[in-house]
């Protein structure tokens, strides 16, 4: 086993951060187009993992009327986040050990979804990761959550959320 870097653990952590924030963000936007306070879809949505909220929001997104172009722009941003899944899964579930290039590191770890044991880790052609690449996924991630911002403002979203926002707060008064 290798020990990551302070670069890496760096890295690690903004990159779990950003998928977080993204997360966040697609709950936030499933509000919009439920047209219901976030705080209930925040309740409501806190056991799916983010499978289930890729799932979820394609699903509703499909039912809802959208000005052309709109549906397509939110199954890509969906999409997008789905890319970093197993990166952001190999860094909070495994192990990690020295990969084939200079200062890079790859995930250890067992895989038994196919009902056999898989092991990850021994095979110099498995992919590997530099503090730099992990940064530059993180990167990627705060772009897609701004692509988020983005979509709910054009798409009239964000009044949504925040009309729901106030009259939730009003009606506790």
């Amino acid at each position: 086993m290798a020990n990551p870097s302070k670069a890496h653990f760096e890295a690690f952590g903004a990159l779990t951060h950003h998928y977080a924030s993204v997360e966040t963000g697609l709950k936030i936007t499933l509000a919009g187009i439920l047209n219901i306070n976030l705080a209930l879809v925040l309740i409501l949505a806190e056991p799916y993992s983010a499978v289930s909220l890729r799932k979820v929001i394609k699903s509703v997104a499909k039912m809802h009327v959208w000005k052309p172009g709109r549906l397509d722009q939110l199954m890509q941003i969906v999409g997008d986040l789905k890319v970093h899944g197993p990166l952001r899964n190999q860094i909070a579930h495994s192990r990690w050990t020295n990969g084939t290039r200079l200062d890079s590191i790859k995930p250890r770890n067992v895989d038994i979804r196919s009902e056999s044991a898989k092991f990850i880790g021994d095979d110099p052609e498995e992919r590997d990761w530099t503090a730099d690449e992990i940064q530059e996924c993180a990167e990627q991630l705060i772009q897609l959550n701004a692509r988020i911002v983005s979509f709910n403002h054009v798409s009239g979203l964000t009044e949504r959320i925040e009309r729901n926002m106030h009259a939730a707060s009003d009606a506790a008064e």
